[in-house]
This record gives structure tokens, sequence and C-alpha cells, in this order.
């Protein structure tokens, strides 16, 4: 019995992490589709546009920066050709 619990949470934990992914995902979608229709929105604008707590918009800003998807400049947030 106590088998089939563990494999009963764990299935649970790897449904939990997958929405998770899926989500960070679609926040950064979301992001990179709003700097694309205006490269100039501030992470306040961006905030209000998707709902979304302030951290998880500069986290997600450092992420697709990291990842060559947003150029950081004087202007605001450009998004790069890979993106």
């Amino acid at each position: 019995m106590q088998k089939r619990q563990i494999k009963k949470y764990e299935r649970q934990i790897m449904e939990f992490a997958d929405a998770l992914v899926i989500s960070i995902e679609e926040l950064d979608s979301a992001i990179l589709n709003a700097l694309k229709g205006n490269p100039s929105m501030s992470i306040n604008e961006l905030v209000d546009v998707t709902q979304t707590d302030f951290y998880k918009v500069e986290e997600s800003i450092a992420r697709l920066t990291k990842n060559g998807f947003l150029d950081d400049t004087i202007d605001g947030f450009k998004p790069t050709q890979k993106a």
C-alpha cells in the first residue's frame, strides 16, 4: 500500500513540475510578444499585460536576455532575431 502512495505522490510532483515549465514558457512567450509590439514597454506595463508578479516578469526578462532572445538597451528590451 505504501508503494502505491509513493508512486501516486511522485506522479503528482511530476504533473506539477510539467505545469510549472509550461507556465514559464507561456510567460516568456507573452513577454516576447508584448515587446515585439512595443519594445519600450516598462516592467510595470509588462506586469499589467501579463497579470503576473513583478519578480516573475523580471526573472523572465533575465532568462530571455541570458538565452539571447532580448537585448537590454537604453530604450528598453528589444527582441532579437532569435526571438
